[in-house]
């Protein structure tokens, strides 16, 4: 059994003020990097040592099946001439990661004997994408995606609420037409951020955070798309979470090689479902 987890993928491209220099966008930039990958069958970069992406299939028109891989040397004991000689072999520990082009999602194995941790993969993949996307002067974030179920049971354990920091992602090419997206979207084309915060905050009396009111918000974030970081009081104490204090959201799949197209699009689209409205 591996256990997948699940991130959206960010995209922003810096604005381009030599207009005699044309580059794609960064979607036909994205969407390209995987079409060299399925070309060449591997990209090769470094990121403390040598590593691999290496296409495995692709599935449909949008979901590519991968594996990233690290070159480790050691010395593999040998018998010669009577005698045990250390010889110096190469091996290629990996992990497998599924990518949906058009929802920007990416489900990455936790394998802990290949990779530590999850945040050093994801740091890994970013790197290699914003590396091969810089040519259109592209850069990607991955952001985990949570259920904003999580956020309001946090919510509804506090004493009060103090302070609510909201961060967002820029618009990007999944789509989004609830209020939260309309509000990024527009900040977005008034001044090309790529980080945009609102904090609200009274520490005196406790906010109104109420669950009609940011409901929107929430499931965005949740979904992928930014940040948040809640002070307030629990029990008399000071307390604070954040996106990460609960659980990111999880797969198990038996065998990654026997899912289907229609089988992986089920799952991806659980994911996308699961901050809709129904799910609280």
């Amino acid at each position: 059994m591996k256990h997948f987890y699940a991130y959206r993928i960010f995209l922003n491209q810096i604005p381009n003020k030599q207009v005699l220099i044309e580059f794609r966008s960064k979607k036909e930039s994205f969407i390209d990097f995987f079409i060299r990958i399925q070309d060449q069958q591997t990209i090769k970069f470094n990121d403390y040592g040598e590593h691999v992406i290496i296409f495995e299939k692709k599935l449909g028109e949008d979901i590519y099946l991968l594996k990233l891989a690290k070159k480790q040397q050691f010395d593999k004991p040998t018998l010669e001439d009577g005698k045990i000689e250390d010889v110096k072999d190469v091996r290629y520990p990996n992990i497998y990661f599924l990518v949906h082009l058009n929802k920007q999602i990416i489900l990455i194995e936790k394998n802990t004997t290949v990779f530590q941790t999850m945040d050093a993969v994801k740091d890994k993949l970013v790197k290699v994408l914003t590396e091969e996307m810089l040519q259109d002067r592209v850069y990607c974030n991955l952001s985990e995606i949570t259920d904003h179920r999580d956020f309001w049971e946090q919510i509804n354990d506090l004493d009060s609420v103090q302070k609510v920091e909201l961060e967002y992602e820029p618009p990007n090419f999944f789509g989004g037409k609830n209020v939260a997206d309309k509000l990024v979207k527009d900040v977005h084309e008034e001044t090309n951020f790529d980080k945009f915060k609102i904090i609200l905050r009274n520490k005196k009396e406790g906010l109104r955070f109420q669950y009609e009111d940011f409901k929107e918000h929430i499931q965005r974030i949740s979904q992928g798309a930014g940040n948040y970081i809640i002070e307030g009081l629990k029990d008399g104490a000071d307390f604070v979470f954040t996106k990460k204090t609960k659980s990111h959201i999880k797969i198990d799949v038996p065998d990654i090689e026997e899912e289907t197209e229609e089988s992986l699009e089920t799952r991806f689209k659980e994911i996308e479902d699961i901050n809709d409205d129904e799910n609280i």
